[in-house]
């Protein structure tokens, strides 16, 4: 086991707080367990797969909920049973949907092909469940919520126009597959309470106006909670609950959340290291051995958590804090007015536990070290870096 000190010297590092992480989950669930007792927390694999972390997911009675066969794979592989897998998403493989569908994974369609999929599995014989993804338009219920302004939901079934109810019909035709679920997940600009109560109140619509007896309601994810809030699971549990309950028993509808950033972005830290400082005609660059690609992928986030290691007690009106890269764009935050940073310091940045290892770039370095903290605040690696042998595999040259 290392200390923070030893591994100082592994920069750039991705830093697991093992007991931010639970306390998270464990919030979350406490919340459920407060407001709808019948839940199922499924982790968003697709938000940070490192398999140390799935395993951490499914010890502490977490599904994995996947969207492509890879990841469902993985959360295999990492010790997830089909029965504790709820595969979304439009791009299931033939082959991957009917192992799921015959071993009871909780599968939400999202494509005509998969209604020919059941129709072709309906012959089986077998008596199995299946719930669908629905889409709705959520700006009328909830205006400006829409996350692409002025375009409808690409996923699910529609209702406005009808898709929904002839895919209803299908599956309502079917002799041993039953419809189970509705999946109702949406992506929201504010992630507001507000929108979780339309979610759940166009579940108990849909489910009123066809009569549905569902086994579940998957209100999907995007939830939003800010560093050390964790009152925000129980605002989030209470709000979806109340109006699920208006048409729903807890005793006999499960109600499915499939968090992914409110558990995982504040567990995480980044770790990187000053390695120069120069001056321009304008400018004063402070340069790290980190990246901004590894902590803000989608070059979007306006400000940062960070903290400081330096003994300097000088002040610098502005540095400009930059990485590795050979990109003019890699430059990571501006710092005003705070302590003048010099070769040998450190920077290490909060809350960047979301995405940012899903979507890590192989452009001029590789992945990264990644090290969890115990509680005992002793640490231990759970990645090592890639080198040219990682990058070189299954490759012909």
């Amino acid at each position: 086991m290392e200390t923070f000190e030893a591994i100082k010297q592994f920069t750039p590092c991705f830093i697991l707080d093992q007991h931010n992480l639970h306390s998270n989950i464990t919030s979350f669930q406490n919340a459920l367990s407060h407001n709808w007792d019948n839940y199922t927390m499924g982790y968003s694999v697709k938000t940070n797969s490192l398999p140390y972390i799935l395993k951490q997911m499914k010890d502490s009675g977490c599904f994995a909920e996947v969207v492509s066969d890879t990841e469902y794979k993985l959360a295999l592989r990492t010790g997830f049973r089909p029965d504790q897998i709820i595969f979304n998403g439009p791009i299931k493989s033939k082959e991957q949907f009917d192992f799921a569908l015959k071993n009871h994974s909780v599968i939400n369609i999202d494509s005509t092909r998969e209604l020919d999929w059941l129709e072709e599995a309906d012959k089986w014989g077998i008596d199995l469940a299946v719930g669908i993804r629905v889409s709705f338009d959520l700006a009328a219920t909830c205006p400006g919520e829409s996350s692409k302004d002025g375009l409808s939901n690409r996923f699910g079934f529609n209702l406005e126009n009808g898709y929904f109810e002839a895919a209803l019909k299908r599956i309502l035709k079917l002799n041993h597959i039953r419809l189970s679920g509705l999946h109702m997940h949406t992506n929201s600009k504010s992630r507001l309470t507000d929108v979780f109560e339309q979610l759940a109140l166009k579940a108990c619509e849909i489910a009123a106006s066809y009569q549905l007896k569902l086994d579940y309601v998957d209100i999907g994810g995007s939830f939003f909670v800010k560093k050390g809030d964790f009152s925000a699971y129980e605002t989030y549990a209470k709000a979806i609950a109340q109006k699920l309950g208006t048409y729903f028993s807890k005793d006999t509808t499960r109600l499915i959340v499939e968090p992914g950033a409110a558990v995982i972005s504040t567990p995480v830290s980044y770790l990187t290291k000053v390695i120069d400082v120069k001056e321009t005609y304008h400018d004063h660059f402070v340069i790290t051995d980190g990246c901004r690609l590894h902590i803000d992928p989608f070059l979007r986030k306006t400000s940062l958590d960070y903290e400081l290691f330096t003994s300097s007690s000088d002040i610098e009106p502005a540095q400009i804090i930059c990485g590795y890269s050979c990109m003019d764009a890699d430059r990571i935050m501006m710092l005003n007015d705070n302590k003048a940073l010099k070769n040998g310091d450190y920077i290490r940045y909060g809350c960047v536990g979301s995405y940012t290892m899903c979507f890590q770039s192989l452009f001029i370095e590789y992945l990264p070290y990644v090290f969890v903290e115990h509680e005992d605040h002793t640490y231990e690696m759970i990645r090592d870096k890639w080198g040219i042998e990682e990058f070189l595999q299954k490759s012909v040259y």
